[in-house]
């Protein structure tokens, strides 16, 4: 040990390639969705799902997502939008957009249309 008094330098090695990993992870993610993406029945809704779930990255919005920019509309405007509208209403919150989606989802604040048909009620008396 030479040096600073009580620091061992395979620590500060590590610290060194974790700093630098970090660094690199935004563009290791751009890579990993290309590749991903390149993929046959791949396409960009489940390469912004893994990169949520696997990388954390706080920005891949879910487009093509099949109730997901109805409820951002449902719940931002008070009307449904599609996945353009969507990407165009988010595009202030860049670096955080699917935190904040995820936020309005678990928040309680989402609304949903309920415009659903609805079942009729079955005549049990015959059963």
């Amino acid at each position: 040990m030479t040096g600073c008094p009580g620091v061992f330098p395979t620590w500060a090695v590590v610290s060194l390639i974790l700093i630098d990993a970090w660094e690199w992870l935004p563009f290791v993610t751009i890579i990993y969705i290309a590749a991903l993406t390149s993929l046959p029945g791949v396409g960009v809704w489940t390469a912004a799902e893994t990169a949520q779930r696997a990388f954390g990255d706080a920005d891949a919005l879910s487009v093509g997502d099949y109730h997901l920019a109805k409820v951002v509309g449902w719940t931002l405007l008070g009307h449904p939008i599609d996945d353009a509208e969507m990407v165009r209403l988010l595009e202030p919150l860049r670096p955080h957009r699917y935190r904040a989606v995820r936020l309005l989802e678990v928040s309680g604040l989402a609304r949903y249309a309920r415009f659903g048909p609805r079942q009729a009620i079955k005549d049990l008396s015959r059963l």
